[in-house]
């Protein structure tokens, strides 16, 4: 884990020293989240997301966002003998930007799930060990405001096993992946100039 974070703040380093501006900010929102293989035990689970961000702006119609934060994801159970899943992950993630005009941009990159709180992952009620990180890949679209205020549509994909299915009495070898729709807001801050 520690060298995931070192490589995370060398990217952010590296990027921040070339960027023309650099902007702190917030952002928080609902998801919407799932895993592949289980819609016969389970449901879509609402949740929400919030955290940081860091906007590097390079060019006009492209910027790069590191952003950090805390997400709740899972899937709700809808039979009497399956569990709720519930994980609560430590987000970070590298987005690339790429704006149509002004305010209007198209969102993509990668990112890191690690999980530091799990509960009742099993569908049969057997104990097991599940994936305690994630990679995802994610796209979206953002209209951002003059003032910093972003309106934003994500989705993301999973491309790591959960590890949902592999207690040896669950019945299935079917890998499940992380699915996640967010829709929310980010503000990022502005410095005001001082007048002479």
């Amino acid at each position: 884990m520690k060298k995931l974070f070192f490589l995370f703040a060398l990217l952010f380093g590296v990027y921040s020293a070339q960027a023309q501006f650099v902007k702190p900010g917030l952002r928080a929102g609902a998801n919407y989240s799932t895993l592949t293989n289980i819609s016969d035990t389970h449901e879509p689970k609402t949740g929400f997301y919030v955290g940081g961000l860091v906007h590097l702006r390079f060019f006009d119609r492209y910027a790069v966002q590191p952003e950090f934060g805390y997400s709740e994801q899972g899937a709700e159970a809808k039979v009497t003998n399956a569990f709720p899943i519930d994980h609560k992950y430590f987000t970070m993630r590298f987005v690339n930007k790429f704006y149509l005009n002004d305010g209007l941009h198209l969102m993509v990159g990668p990112g890191l799930n690690l999980e530091f709180e799990e509960t009742n992952t099993d569908i049969l009620l057997v104990n097991h060990t599940p994936s305690a990180a994630d990679v995802v890949i994610l796209a979206g679209v953002g209209y951002e405001f003059a003032v910093g205020l972003t309106i934003e549509a994500r989705f993301q994909q999973g491309v790591l096993d959960s590890g949902f299915f592999d207690s040896p009495f669950s019945g299935s070898d079917d890998n499940t992946f992380s699915q996640v729709a967010e829709v929310g807001l980010s503000y990022q801050f502005t410095r005001n100039k001082s007048k002479d």
